[in-house]
């Protein structure tokens, strides 16, 4: 993978499966990873713990995707880590609803 070393990555649903293997070979790359979750607290703060382990940079922060103002919080939330400089967007969080289909 390309070195990623002065570029900040935010991956949204990455506390877990495929989310989490992208924010673990961005941090391995050298990005800073915003740890993106919405329920997930524990295996989030795992996640970071392991990148710092590593010798990576991380935050994590939660913001439920499935509201109206999510996508402003997590900007709000990003910003208060980082500010303005996003370098790499992986959009993975996955919303469900329960619904009758016939």
């Amino acid at each position: 993978m390309t070195t990623l070393q002065n570029k900040t990555a935010l991956v949204t649903g990455a506390s877990r499966g495929i989310g989490r293997a992208t924010a673990a070979a961005l941090a391995g790359a050298g990005a800073h990873v915003l740890v993106h979750y919405g329920r997930s607290a524990q295996e989030a703060e795992s996640l970071v713990s392991e990148i710092h382990t590593k010798g990576g940079r991380a935050n994590a922060f939660s913001a439920d995707l499935g509201t109206p103002n999510g996508a402003a919080l997590v900007a709000k939330q990003v910003r208060s880590i980082v500010g303005d400089r996003l370098d790499v967007l992986v959009l993975n969080a996955g919303i469900s609803k329960a619904a009758r289909i016939a």
